[in-house]
């Protein structure tokens, strides 16, 4: 990757320049089932109403389909945005192996009894078990373990957690997304349903609400983050639009001639419109400003006037129609606007810090038996001894 393209990729991400160059020491930033851990841890712009060349994969960015830029003006994670659930989701994991667990754990496995049959051969329950506990059964057991002493001490202490406390824990999490189709296909990318991540979010309150407490962040500290991401923070010139998108220019034309005649822009969308993220949404995309979208796309979109209507432009997705319906020039942010997401934010990442050390004193007063770790160290020793004959 060439040193242009790494800057670029690094635009794309919203770093600062620190994280750029990796200077940033990574807080304790885990998922719930690693805190049961001891240790504390220069192109010709498209006319609005003409068809353009296709583009190289240089000159693009993100389909409209997809902007993946961070949303603008808000809080810069700390460290850099993570691929995938992104840099504000500490504690999100995945549940399915939990699930699949617990249901062997149940239903206790008959050695013999076939699961599945390859050609005739068995696969066994006690094969399954088996292979479920080796891809990592005692870490998510250690992470309900965590999560049954997080939900005994909360109940200890009588702290109730509601559908309220939830809500604000799944919005500082979205605050990391450029859009909530954004945010819903990260959820996707990592296999979390919406229930498995409201689960997520009533322990990650639990643990706000149980440490939050012992957290002070004082306003030097606010106003010292805020100074060294001010860059950050700024809004630059952004656009809100809806499209239609198609594949073949034969439709793409048929659409702007019935717009032309009166037909409703989000009705079509719905109708004729191929891409998911925002057909059912009348074709909006929502706010975005350079660099998101493919150049043409932008292009379209930031000449036109609030209301109007592109012709056919072209992008290797297809086949666009583009109406502008709103836009917000670039604003420079001040210390005042930004003050109680940045304290909110330096909040969050003391309490994950203290997490890790916090549960470990919390599990060395529990009295917990853990027999799958028992088991596997009873296997351990066996294989040791035959080893050694």
């Amino acid at each position: 990757m060439s040193d242009k393209e790494k800057e670029t990729l690094n635009n794309e991400e919203g770093l600062t320049p620190e994280e750029q160059s990796g200077d940033i020491k990574e807080p304790n930033e885990q998922p719930i089932d690693q805190l049961e851990s001891d240790k504390p841890a220069e192109e010709t712009p498209v006319s609005e109403h003409t068809e353009t060349e296709e583009e190289t994969p240089d000159d693009r960015y993100n389909t409209p389909a997809a902007p993946a830029k961070p949303k603008a003006g808000t809080v810069p994670p700390t460290p850099s945005p993570s691929k995938g659930m992104g840099g504000k989701v500490w504690m999100i994991v995945s549940l399915v192996l939990a699930v699949v667990l617990v249901v062997v754990l149940i239903n206790p496995p008959v050695a013999k009894e076939a699961v599945a049959t390859v050609n005739g051969e068995k696969i066994t329950k006690d094969q399954l078990y088996d292979q479920l506990v080796s891809v990592g059964g005692v870490q998510t057991l250690n992470g309900m373990i965590a999560e049954t002493l997080v939900k005994q001490e909360a109940d200890k202490k009588g702290i109730k957690i509601t559908q309220a406390d939830i809500d604000k824990e799944t919005a500082f999490v979205k605050k990391g997304y450029s859009s909530d189709q954004e945010f819903e296909a990260a959820l996707q990318q990592n296999g979390i349903s919406k229930e498995e991540f409201n689960k997520q979010m009533e322990m990650q309150a639990r643990l706000v609400k149980l440490i939050g407490p012992e957290v002070k962040v004082s306003d030097a500290d606010v106003k010292k983050y805020f100074d060294e991401n001010k860059a950050y923070f700024d809004t630059p010139e952004q656009v809100r639009a809806s499209h239609i998108l198609v594949a073949t220019k034969e439709e793409a034309d048929a659409i702007e001639k019935q717009l032309k005649e009166g037909a409703d822009f989000a009705t079509l969308a719905k109708e004729k419109s191929i891409d998911p993220g925002s057909k059912d949404k009348g074709g909006d995309l929502g706010y975005f400003g350079r660099n998101q979208m493919y150049k043409p796309f932008e292009d379209a979109a930031f000449s036109l006037k609030e209301g109007e209507i592109s012709g056919v432009v072209k992008t290797d997705a297809g086949y666009h129609i583009i109406k502008k319906t709103g836009y917000k020039p670039a604003h420079t942010a001040t210390f005042d606007e930004k003050k109680a997401d940045i304290k909110e934010q330096l909040t969050y990442q003391q309490i994950m810090s203290k997490a890790p050390t916090w549960l470990a004193d919390l599990k060395s007063k529990a009295k917990i038996t853990n027999y799958l770790e028992e088991d596997q160290n009873k296997k351990a020793d066996a294989t040791k001894s035959d080893s050694s004959k």
